[in-house]
């Protein structure tokens, strides 16, 4: 747990009473140990009110700003920060074929019943979570075991992963189409993201996905946060038509 060294009077609930100019000011004159001691008050996500997000959501700018002033690109983080990138695609990846599988069987199954769905086109969801996961040093079981202890947890809640990494692709069982989801941007491998001006020269000779560019450009995260990134959960479902994300 990060511990305060803290000189300021404020507290997280003073900044729910500032203004959202006072709360900027305050916030840009915190070190990066207070701004990540804020974090740590949050209250839970599930428990957050709108305020709450958006002051969460400032602190985080602050923070990465700071972050990336520190960021040394050392030959081991630039691995890793590449290597999470490409499990991003693994997980994206891994989710088409697990819906393609249920869709498959689905497809078959109607079709010895004389059954044909409508233009024969299915819609798979796929979302991914990311998230740092530990070995349990009692039962040696990996998993998240922590409740807010460190500032990836409570970014990780904040992230809405719900949202930014949830993608519905089309796939047609009878021709076995899968180009909606190859041409899907958070795939397609055709477009580099190490390009982004807030990326570092260093990745120049890297590729990087489109999911690095919404943690690092969208939600505010660092290369640091990002490299600790050690697992992604994926989850799948089908519909036979599309309906309200």
């Amino acid at each position: 747990m990060v511990k305060s060294s803290r000189k300021n009077y404020f507290s997280y609930d003073d900044l729910r009473y500032m203004n959202y100019s006072y709360r900027w000011k305050v916030l840009e004159n915190c070190s990066l140990k207070e701004l990540e001691f804020l974090l740590l008050c949050t209250p839970y996500e599930f428990n957050a009110s709108d305020l709450d997000k958006e002051i969460v959501r400032n602190i985080i700018s602050y923070r990465s700003t700071l972050m990336r002033k520190q960021f040394r690109p050392t030959k081991k983080t630039i691995q890793r920060v590449v290597q999470v990138s490409d499990n991003f695609l693994k997980a994206w990846e891994s989710g088409f074929a697990r819906g393609k599988t249920m869709i498959d069987a689905l497809y078959e199954n109607e079709q010895k019943k004389g059954k044909t769905p409508l233009d024969n086109i299915y819609w798979i969801r796929i979302q991914l979570c990311p998230n740092l996961v530990e070995k349990d040093p009692k039962t040696g079981e990996w998993g998240s075991f922590r409740e807010y202890d460190d500032i990836l947890d409570v970014m990780i809640a904040y992230l809405e992963s719900d949202i930014v990494f949830k993608m519905y692709v089309r796939y047609d069982p009878a021709t076995k189409d899968e180009s909606d989801f190859w041409d899907d941007t958070r795939v397609c491998r055709k477009v580099n993201w190490n390009d982004e001006p807030i990326i570092p020269a260093c990745f120049k000779d890297y590729y990087l996905c489109y999911a690095i560019h919404v943690l690092v450009d969208h939600n505010n995260w660092a290369l640091q946060d990002i490299a600790r990134i050690n697992n992604i959960e994926v989850t799948v479902s089908h519909m036979e038509e599309l309906g309200p994300f």
